[in-house]
């Protein structure tokens, strides 16, 4: 009689572990599509921002091209003018105050340059630390799902 209380005690445990172990499964076969999810989202994420990063980039070089074609006209235009203020000095005045409009104008597109080319370095910046911060949150994910 003890050695049966002992064995429906020992199937009892056995039955226990085994629906234990199913819990454990079904909890890391959850955990487990969590992370699938997850990294698709970073790989959709990463994909999304790579996209709008090369859009932002083509933005950029063409009105970085706009500025060079204007800076380019300013600089031919001055180098022009500079030649009539040599050989047309009873005209002095007249092509000093046009050179010096043409000065603003250029200092003017030469700051417009700058200051986009400013905030492109500081976008691409903010870009890379994405890359990296999302980089380091993918190693996280594959970490936790190898772990699971």
């Amino acid at each position: 009689a003890e050695n049966t209380l002992k064995r429906r005690n020992n199937v009892s445990q056995w039955k226990l572990a085994a629906a234990q172990l199913e819990t454990l499964k079904e909890q890391k076969m959850e955990r487990q599509k969590e992370c699938i999810r997850d990294e698709g989202r970073l790989h959709r994420g990463l994909a999304h921002e790579a996209n709008k990063h090369e859009e932002m980039r083509k933005d950029f070089r063409r009105r970085k091209k706009q500025f060079d074609e204007k800076l380019e006209f300013l600089n031919r235009t001055q180098d022009e003018l500079m030649g009539d203020l040599e050989s047309l000095s009873e005209k002095f005045k007249e092509v000093e105050e046009k050179l010096t409009n043409l000065s603003s104008q250029r200092m003017e597109a030469v700051q417009a340059s700058v200051e986009i080319v400013e905030a492109e370095a500081q976008r691409v910046a903010d870009y890379q630390e994405f890359v990296r911060f999302a980089a380091k949150h993918g190693n996280y994910v594959k970490n936790t799902q190898n772990m699971a």
